[in-house]
């Protein structure tokens, strides 16, 4: 892998460079770091000049370069968190990606979410994809040996999320914890978070400049990219993302993939609960108040109302992510100590067949006032 396209020396450990401050604005030139206006700031450069100017408002700044080997600013906080982003680039020509990026300590983890431009992926390992804010995002795992890091020379591995489609010009969302949590059910973890802020990143040589804006969203804020959804809500109660076991409270059986498969049509059954992967879902919120749940074996085949269907007692299946749209969304309803899980077509619920019991019985759509055949518990 080529070290310049992932990797930022450490920004702590820089000499800050020049500074200077006028009325509405602060100018950071080649290296330094810093916070403004509330805001963490940062900028690299390898070689060449680069200025970072931090507007008078909050979250906003403007990046410039000319023949940087490697130069990578921008502004958002320290420590991170799982939020919600918000940003909008309103310009920009010359980068190669304009990502969510951030560190990790103990273990030392560096990370991309890859909003533009396409990250340097030919030597790191596809894990997956997840979908989140309404885009699809292919997961790749790199380790980084003897490279700089944020606590010095190290090696340590790259967390890759790529999408890349946001258009100059156009607002979006990131929701964090829908990354963190799909990592973590690949056993890609995180430690404790350092600095993340959205930077802008060109290993061209060339020049180039940027101009965006940063912020911290509300679970239904949003634009472009979708609104942020955080861990959702449905009918007051918080609903979970990331991996976890679905449980029909009038069975008491779980949502299970029928023989581990994740072919196209392979059935979503309830079946006698037990330690075993294809009974573990992949929750991830769409940003708008619904949410896909797919295969922890393949996270893009996911359950899917056959043949778009609206009927009572039309099947669940596993299919690819986005192959029928908004009949691979389930919108949460809290009930009890559980969710209805309603399909964003029908508006059907999710449930074990008039409440059959039966150890591999076809999951369906039925009425959302079924009873507890139509609740779920997630743990």
């Amino acid at each position: 892998m080529h070290s310049m396209k992932f990797m930022l020396t450490a920004v702590a450990a820089i000499a800050v460079g020049c500074v200077t401050l006028a009325a509405d604005a602060q100018t950071v030139y080649n290296n330094g770091s810093g916070t403004s206006n509330g805001y963490y700031y940062a900028l690299y450069t390898s070689s060449g000049s680069a200025t970072l100017t931090l507007g008078s408002t909050a979250g906003n700044y403007a990046l410039s370069w000319s023949n940087a080997g490697d130069v990578v600013g921008g502004v958002g906080w320290n420590p991170g968190s799982a939020r919600i982003v918000g940003y909008n680039v309103g310009a920009a020509n010359g980068y190669n990606v304009i990502s969510l990026y951030g560190w990790s300590e103990n273990p030392l983890v560096e990370y991309y979410v890859t909003e533009l431009g396409q990250l340097y992926l030919n030597t790191a390992t596809y894990k997956g994809s997840v979908s989140s804010d309404g885009h699809n995002y292919s997961t790749y795992e790199h380790l980084q040996q003897n490279q700089p890091s944020i606590v010095g020379t190290a090696t340590f591995e790259q967390y890759l999320d790529q999408w890349g489609g946001q258009s100059v010009g156009s607002t979006g969302t990131i929701t964090l914890a829908n990354h963190f949590n799909h990592w973590s059910s690949l056993g890609m973890n995180l430690g404790s978070l350092q600095m993340q802020y959205l930077a802008t990143e060109s290993w061209s040589g060339g020049s180039g400049y940027s101009n965006a804006t940063v912020w911290t969203a509300s679970s239904s804020g949003g634009g472009g990219g979708g609104t942020g959804g955080g861990g959702g809500t449905g009918g007051g109660g918080t609903f979970p993302t990331g991996t976890h076991k679905l449980i029909n409270s009038a069975s008491g059986q779980c949502a299970d993939d029928s023989g581990g498969s994740t072919s196209n049509g392979t059935k979503v059954q309830q079946y006698t609960c037990y330690n075993g992967a294809n009974q573990n879902w992949v929750i991830t919120s769409l940003g708008n108040g619904y949410y896909s749940i797919g295969s922890q074996n393949n996270s893009s085949a996911v359950w899917n109302v056959t043949n778009n269907g609206t009927g009572a007692g039309t099947a669940i299946q596993l299919y690819g992510y986005w192959s029928g749209g908004t009949n691979e969304q389930f919108q949460p309803i809290a009930s009890g100590s559980g969710y209805e899980l309603k399909d964003h077509n029908s508006g059907l619920c999710v449930a074990d067949p008039g409440g059959s019991g039966t150890a591999g019985q076809q999951l369906e759509i039925e009425s959302c006032s079924s009873g507890s055949s139509v609740v779920w518990t997630v743990q």
